[in-house]
């Protein structure tokens, strides 16, 4: 990709995340929220050890993925397919849930896809990974759409 069409896409993000940011913030807000009163249920206390989100996790770490990885990742992206947009990144926020052991996962997987398992939210994709710690990766939206049906967050699960 050129420098000027790099350029671009980095300006689109920038004036994405600039409008965007709130929402996003509210979101990760609302998902993590929610994962927490997951996690206070009798049935998961000895099966979730620890939720975080990015910014938990990193030293001075930001809620939001950063800009220029977000404009790194959108154009590699859209070497393959032009049309892609910001909103097709779905870990620009993220959540992870950490399990005592590795058959923990698929038990806080599938009961996480039950419905209003997560109050308001609802899983809208889910995804099987053969990763070294990823093995699951759910993705939500608002069930009200009062946050744009566009805001997705990513959920991690991995044991610890």
């Amino acid at each position: 990709m050129s420098e000027t069409s790099e350029s671009a896409v980095s300006k689109e993000v920038a004036e994405l995340l600039k409008r965007r940011k709130p929402n996003y913030i509210s979101l990760l807000a609302v998902v993590s929220e929610e994962l927490r009163r997951f996690k206070d249920r009798p049935s998961f206390h000895d099966v979730i050890y620890r939720i975080y989100s990015r910014a938990d996790k990193q030293i001075g770490g930001q809620p939001l993925k950063a800009g220029w990885k977000i404009t790194k990742k959108l154009s590699e992206w859209r070497v393959k397919k032009p049309s892609t947009q910001m909103i097709d990144i779905h870990d620009i926020i993220g959540v992870t849930v950490v399990n005592y052991f590795t058959s923990q996962r698929k038990i806080v997987s599938k009961a996480l896809q039950t419905p209003n398992s997560l109050g308001e939210l609802e899983i809208v994709q889910r995804e099987e990974k053969t990763q070294k710690v990823i093995t699951q990766l759910i993705w939500w939206q608002p069930a009200q759409n009062n946050l744009e049906v566009d805001y997705c967050a990513k959920f991690k699960l991995r044991h610890f």
